[in-house]
């Protein structure tokens, strides 16, 4: 009796016969499916403009260009993509610190290394080194490193840290 109660409930919400809910709900998630894939091109594009912003504003440490920046409401994987869309454009030797807070909760960190310079700054260890100031872990290979962490309030003190430590890796 309940399920009926339900069935009819879902047919008259998906404004469908009782017998076409699950084609209804299959066209519903496919909507949903295909919403979600344009907001994930949508962000990848917007934050492939920042990549491009970031490049502009970068510092010179030596012969070495640093970026870092903290982002709001970006996904490791988004800033994952943002890394390697700068990468290139370091145009030499370079480190790319990215880390961005979702919500009150959560951080996201990505660091990348351009080859050349893997040797002096190993990416997974300046991610290790920075990311318990917000309370999180990660790392990674020489040229790549991604973490996480709990406590957004800090990604700035993280960000200055790792500045830090790419100066004094590079003797400066």
């Amino acid at each position: 009796r309940q399920e009926r109660h339900l069935l009819a409930e879902a047919a008259r919400r998906l404004s469908r016969p009782a017998p076409e809910v699950v084609e209804g709900l299959d066209e519903l998630l496919g909507q949903l499916k295909r919403s979600e894939q344009q907001r994930r091109a949508l962000q990848v594009e917007l934050a492939k403009g920042e990549a491009a912003r970031l490049v502009a504003n970068a510092k010179q440490i030596r012969d070495v260009t640093f970026i870092s920046a903290a982002l709001k409401d970006v996904d490791r994987e988004v800033l994952a993509i943002m890394a390697d869309a700068i990468r290139p454009a370091l145009k030499g030797s370079g480190v790319v610190v990215l880390a961005s807070a979702d919500g009150a909760a959560k951080v996201s960190l990505v660091v990348a290394v351009t080859s050349s310079l893997a040797k002096r700054v190993h990416a997974g260890e300046l991610l290790k080194a920075v990311a318990p100031l917000v309370q999180g872990s990660g790392g990674g290979r020489p040229e790549f490193a991604q973490g996480g962490g709990k406590d957004p309030s800090k990604i700035s003190e993280a960000l200055k840290r790792s500045e830090e430590m790419v100066r004094r890796a590079l003797g400066s």
